[in-house]
């Protein structure tokens, strides 16, 4: 009979990442007009009254083109122009471009290919172990010394999970109150996610404010702030 221990331990990992993973985008901040300080949370208030009428006049024809999932105002936080935009589905971005003029009632409309959804990675995450051992090509062999170097590189490998969740656990909600702060993840690439780092999506203009008052490590945990302009 097979052990589980490697397989128990992809799940274990994977519960580690989807507790210590905070929301993508949190709480965006805004100012008083184009170009103004960010000064407040962003309320529907802040929308411009021409781009909600737009969106109200549009939407429902837009949406029913096939690929189109979204149509909404964009993240501007009153530092730029605000526009429409439009998540269309890769496959038939192209299609929608013919069907919807780049501006409206003297409004841009910006279409936005949309990737897999987070559901879709997650399930690529505890499915397949990618995080814990790369792409099944990488897999380890039925060598003894490799399995063992692998069981070492995996144990660290949740230590560190271990630890970015205690940070997260400990400093997670007071940082989310931070203006500007938008969300935490762990540094990842298409190997796989380093929990020893933890990087703080921040709004650019309020990125020095953050810095000031978010250290740059934790517990042995890196801490990087990253500047966020969408």
């Amino acid at each position: 009979m097979k052990s589980l221990a490697p397989r128990l331990s992809i799940l274990f990992f994977a519960m580690i990442l989807l507790v210590a993973a905070r929301p993508a985008r949190a709480e965006m901040w805004c100012g008083d007009g184009p170009g103004t300080k960010l000064s407040h949370p962003c309320t529907d208030d802040d929308d411009d009254p021409a781009v909600s009428a737009a969106i109200d006049k549009y939407q429902e024809q837009w949406m029913n083109l096939p690929g189109v999932s979204l149509v909404d105002h964009n993240d501007t936080y009153h530092n730029r122009a605000q526009s429409i935009v439009v998540d269309v589905d890769a496959a038939f971005v192209e299609s929608v471009k013919k069907q919807i003029p780049a501006s409206v009632d003297g409004i841009p409309v910006v279409i936005v290919p949309v990737k897999k959804s987070d559901s879709e990675n997650t399930e690529h995450f505890v499915d397949t172990g990618h995080f814990a051992y790369g792409p099944p090509a990488q897999r380890p062999p039925n060598d003894p010394a490799e399995l063992a170097r692998r069981a070492v590189q995996q144990a660290d490998q949740e230590e560190a999970g271990k630890s970015y969740a205690l940070v997260l656990q400990q400093y997670g909600d007071r940082w989310d109150k931070m203006p500007g702060v938008l969300g935490f993840t762990p540094k990842c690439d298409p190997n796989g996610c380093d929990f020893k780092t933890i990087e703080i999506s921040v709004q650019r203009e309020l990125l020095s404010q953050a810095r000031d008052e978010i250290p740059g490590s934790v517990n042995g945990v890196r801490i990087v702030l990253t500047p966020d302009d969408d």
